[in-house]
Protein backbone atom coordinates (compact mmCIF):
# COMPACT_ATOMS: atom_id res chain seq x y z
CA UNK A 1 0.00 0.00 0.00
CA UNK A 2 1.70 3.41 -0.99
CA UNK A 3 1.17 5.97 1.70
CA UNK A 4 2.73 8.67 0.31
CA UNK A 5 1.25 12.38 0.75
CA UNK A 6 1.02 14.78 -0.97
CA UNK A 7 3.58 17.69 -1.66
CA UNK A 8 0.74 20.35 -0.42
CA UNK A 9 -0.28 18.32 2.89
CA UNK A 10 3.63 18.16 3.77
CA UNK A 11 4.05 22.22 3.19
CA UNK A 12 1.11 22.63 5.33
CA UNK A 13 2.38 20.32 8.57
CA UNK A 14 5.68 22.62 7.75
CA UNK A 15 4.54 25.69 8.21
CA UNK A 16 2.16 24.32 11.26
CA UNK A 17 5.45 23.33 12.80
CA UNK A 18 7.73 26.60 12.00
CA UNK A 19 4.72 28.83 13.07
CA UNK A 20 6.60 30.62 15.64
CA UNK A 21 9.82 31.37 12.85
CA UNK A 22 9.93 32.95 9.63
CA UNK A 23 8.95 30.46 6.69
CA UNK A 24 9.50 31.77 2.90
CA UNK A 25 8.72 29.94 0.06
CA UNK A 26 12.49 28.89 -0.40
CA UNK A 27 12.22 27.51 3.22
CA UNK A 28 9.62 25.25 2.46
CA UNK A 29 10.49 24.10 -1.02
CA UNK A 30 13.76 22.81 0.18
CA UNK A 31 12.42 21.29 3.41
CA UNK A 32 9.89 19.62 1.74
CA UNK A 33 12.50 18.43 -0.60
CA UNK A 34 14.80 17.41 2.57
CA UNK A 35 11.93 15.46 4.39
CA UNK A 36 11.48 13.64 1.29
CA UNK A 37 15.24 12.65 1.04
CA UNK A 38 15.53 11.34 4.64
CA UNK A 39 12.04 9.56 4.52
CA UNK A 40 13.79 7.55 1.39
CA UNK A 41 17.14 7.39 3.08
CA UNK A 42 15.91 6.21 6.46
CA UNK A 43 12.69 3.77 5.45
CA UNK A 44 12.83 3.27 1.93
CA UNK A 45 9.33 4.63 1.39
CA UNK A 46 8.99 8.00 -0.73
CA UNK A 47 7.06 10.53 1.78
CA UNK A 48 5.40 12.26 -1.15
CA UNK A 49 4.18 10.42 -4.58
CA UNK A 50 4.83 14.28 -6.77
CA UNK A 51 8.11 14.09 -8.48
CA UNK A 52 11.46 16.52 -7.85
CA UNK A 53 12.32 18.22 -10.41
CA UNK A 54 16.18 19.89 -11.48
CA UNK A 55 15.42 23.07 -11.77
CA UNK A 56 18.79 25.99 -12.70
CA UNK A 57 18.33 27.03 -9.22
CA UNK A 58 17.58 23.73 -7.30
CA UNK A 59 15.34 20.67 -6.62
CA UNK A 60 11.95 21.72 -6.83
CA UNK A 61 8.46 20.10 -6.75
CA UNK A 62 7.05 22.39 -9.06
CA UNK A 63 3.04 22.62 -7.51
CA UNK A 64 5.07 24.12 -4.28
CA UNK A 65 6.63 26.61 -6.06
CA UNK A 66 3.90 27.40 -7.85
CA UNK A 67 1.46 27.49 -4.53
CA UNK A 68 3.49 30.00 -3.03
CA UNK A 69 5.14 32.13 -5.12
CA UNK A 70 3.44 35.21 -4.92
CA UNK A 71 5.09 35.19 -1.13
CA UNK A 72 8.13 35.75 -3.40
CA UNK A 73 10.94 36.05 -0.49
CA UNK A 74 8.58 37.22 1.98
CA UNK A 75 6.92 35.15 5.01
CA UNK A 76 4.31 33.04 4.16
CA UNK A 77 1.06 34.27 5.34
CA UNK A 78 -2.10 31.83 5.39
CA UNK A 79 -4.08 29.98 7.49
CA UNK A 80 -2.51 26.87 9.44
CA UNK A 81 -3.42 24.15 10.67
CA UNK A 82 -2.14 20.95 12.64
CA UNK A 83 -2.62 18.28 10.19
CA UNK A 84 -0.26 15.45 11.77
CA UNK A 85 -3.67 13.27 12.41
CA UNK A 86 -3.34 13.02 8.51
CA UNK A 87 0.31 11.14 8.28
CA UNK A 88 1.51 7.39 9.80
CA UNK A 89 3.17 7.70 12.50
CA UNK A 90 6.71 7.58 11.52
CA UNK A 91 5.75 9.78 8.68
CA UNK A 92 5.25 12.73 11.58
CA UNK A 93 7.75 12.06 13.60
CA UNK A 94 10.55 12.39 10.77
CA UNK A 95 8.52 15.81 9.48
CA UNK A 96 8.94 17.03 13.11
CA UNK A 97 12.70 15.74 13.17
CA UNK A 98 13.76 17.63 9.69
CA UNK A 99 11.95 20.96 10.75
CA UNK A 100 13.79 20.56 14.31
CA UNK A 101 17.19 19.84 13.02
CA UNK A 102 16.89 22.64 10.85
CA UNK A 103 15.10 25.22 12.56
CA UNK A 104 18.32 27.83 12.68
CA UNK A 105 19.13 27.16 8.74
CA UNK A 106 18.27 30.37 6.48
CA UNK A 107 17.11 29.88 3.52
CA UNK A 108 20.16 30.15 1.36
CA UNK A 109 21.73 28.12 3.64
CA UNK A 110 18.99 25.28 2.71
CA UNK A 111 19.61 26.02 -0.82
CA UNK A 112 23.20 25.73 -0.31
CA UNK A 113 23.26 22.06 1.60
CA UNK A 114 21.04 21.01 -1.55
CA UNK A 115 23.21 22.48 -4.29
CA UNK A 116 26.34 20.97 -3.41
CA UNK A 117 28.47 18.87 -5.63
CA UNK A 118 27.66 15.15 -6.09
CA UNK A 119 24.15 15.48 -4.61
CA UNK A 120 21.33 14.44 -6.57
CA UNK A 121 20.55 17.98 -8.02
CA UNK A 122 23.86 18.06 -9.13
CA UNK A 123 24.42 14.82 -10.74
CA UNK A 124 21.19 15.32 -12.74
CA UNK A 125 21.69 18.64 -14.29
CA UNK A 126 25.25 17.56 -15.27
CA UNK A 127 24.04 13.97 -16.84
CA UNK A 128 20.57 15.03 -18.30
CA UNK A 129 20.19 19.21 -18.04
CA UNK A 130 17.81 21.42 -16.66
CA UNK A 131 14.02 20.50 -16.00
CA UNK A 132 14.91 16.74 -15.34
CA UNK A 133 13.15 14.80 -13.02
CA UNK A 134 15.46 13.76 -10.23
CA UNK A 135 14.99 9.82 -9.67
CA UNK A 136 13.88 8.28 -6.61
CA UNK A 137 16.29 5.89 -6.10
CA UNK A 138 19.50 8.38 -6.90
CA UNK A 139 17.80 10.89 -3.72
CA UNK A 140 17.79 7.62 -1.86
CA UNK A 141 21.15 6.41 -2.45
CA UNK A 142 22.32 10.05 -1.44
CA UNK A 143 20.41 10.29 1.98
CA UNK A 144 21.07 6.59 2.63
CA UNK A 145 25.36 7.48 2.00
CA UNK A 146 24.69 10.23 4.70
CA UNK A 147 23.17 8.01 7.52
CA UNK A 148 25.76 5.93 7.24
CA UNK A 149 28.60 8.26 7.05
CA UNK A 150 26.92 10.21 10.73
CA UNK A 151 26.43 8.50 14.00
CA UNK A 152 22.64 8.25 15.06
CA UNK A 153 22.83 11.15 17.47
CA UNK A 154 24.71 13.53 15.46
CA UNK A 155 23.07 12.20 11.98
CA UNK A 156 21.03 15.49 11.42
CA UNK A 157 24.02 17.99 11.88
CA UNK A 158 27.32 17.68 10.28
CA UNK A 159 29.43 19.81 12.44
CA UNK A 160 28.16 20.41 16.59
CA UNK A 161 29.50 22.98 18.66
CA UNK A 162 29.72 23.17 22.58
CA UNK A 163 26.68 24.98 24.18
CA UNK A 164 28.86 27.54 25.86
CA UNK A 165 31.09 28.11 21.80
CA UNK A 166 27.78 28.45 20.03
CA UNK A 167 26.56 31.80 22.98
CA UNK A 168 30.30 32.87 22.37
CA UNK A 169 30.15 33.27 18.94
CA UNK A 170 26.53 34.72 18.89
CA UNK A 171 27.55 37.57 21.49
CA UNK A 172 30.76 38.40 18.98
CA UNK A 173 27.71 38.97 16.30
CA UNK A 174 25.61 41.06 18.43
CA UNK A 175 28.09 43.48 20.09
CA UNK A 176 29.52 43.80 16.61
CA UNK A 177 26.77 44.83 15.36
CA UNK A 178 25.06 47.28 17.85
CA UNK A 179 28.37 48.50 20.34
CA UNK A 180 29.94 51.45 19.74
CA UNK A 181 31.80 51.39 23.23
CA UNK A 182 35.29 49.40 23.92
CA UNK A 183 35.23 46.05 25.13
CA UNK A 184 36.14 45.59 28.93
CA UNK A 185 35.92 47.89 32.13
CA UNK A 186 35.77 51.39 31.27
CA UNK A 187 38.47 53.54 33.54
CA UNK A 188 36.31 56.87 32.88
CA UNK A 189 32.47 57.78 32.60
CA UNK A 190 33.76 59.32 28.70
CA UNK A 191 35.08 57.78 26.44
CA UNK A 192 37.26 59.52 23.96
CA UNK A 193 36.00 58.99 19.57
CA UNK A 194 39.16 57.98 19.19
CA UNK A 195 39.21 55.05 21.89
CA UNK A 196 35.41 53.73 20.71
CA UNK A 197 36.91 53.61 16.78
CA UNK A 198 39.80 51.69 17.88
CA UNK A 199 37.98 49.48 20.27
CA UNK A 200 35.48 49.06 17.40
CA UNK A 201 38.39 48.34 15.15
CA UNK A 202 39.65 45.50 17.42
CA UNK A 203 36.13 43.98 18.08
CA UNK A 204 35.38 43.64 14.31
CA UNK A 205 38.80 42.14 13.52
CA UNK A 206 38.04 39.35 16.45
CA UNK A 207 34.69 38.86 14.87
CA UNK A 208 36.03 38.16 11.67
CA UNK A 209 38.77 35.84 13.46
CA UNK A 210 36.19 34.01 14.99
CA UNK A 211 34.40 33.63 11.67
CA UNK A 212 37.54 32.00 9.58
CA UNK A 213 39.03 29.64 12.71
CA UNK A 214 34.78 27.97 12.56
CA UNK A 215 34.65 28.20 8.61
CA UNK A 216 31.70 30.35 9.02
CA UNK A 217 29.41 28.07 11.19
CA UNK A 218 27.86 31.27 13.04
CA UNK A 219 24.68 30.33 14.62
CA UNK A 220 21.82 33.38 13.28
CA UNK A 221 18.86 33.10 11.10
CA UNK A 222 19.95 35.79 8.84
CA UNK A 223 22.72 35.82 5.90
CA UNK A 224 23.99 39.53 6.36
CA UNK A 225 25.16 41.40 9.70
CA UNK A 226 26.22 44.78 9.37
CA UNK A 227 27.94 47.79 11.70
CA UNK A 228 27.29 51.02 11.53
CA UNK A 229 29.41 53.80 12.91
CA UNK A 230 27.44 56.45 15.28
CA UNK A 231 29.47 59.21 13.67
CA UNK A 232 28.87 57.96 9.92
CA UNK A 233 26.07 57.84 7.78
CA UNK A 234 27.40 54.81 5.38
CA UNK A 235 26.74 51.56 6.67
CA UNK A 236 29.81 48.84 6.27
CA UNK A 237 29.18 45.46 5.57
CA UNK A 238 30.64 43.59 8.72
CA UNK A 239 30.80 40.04 7.25
CA UNK A 240 28.73 37.45 5.60
CA UNK A 241 27.62 34.92 8.44
CA UNK A 242 26.40 31.70 6.92
CA UNK A 243 25.84 28.02 8.28
CA UNK A 244 28.22 25.20 6.70
CA UNK A 245 26.58 22.41 8.83
CA UNK A 246 24.93 20.26 6.45
CA UNK A 247 21.40 18.14 7.12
Amino acid sequence: MNDSKSAELIEKQILWLRRDISTTPMHLIKLVYIAHGWMLGLHDRSLTYEDVFAWQYGPVIPSTYHRYKEFKAGDIMIDLIDRTEDFKEEQSRLIQKVVDAYRGHSARLLSTITHEEGTPWDITRRKFGDGCIIPNTMIKEHYKKLARERPRKSRWREHSFSRKREERIREIGRRARFSDRPVGKRKSACTSSKNRKSSRKRLLRHARATWKRTKGSILEDRNWRTCRARNSNTQRHLFKISHHSCP
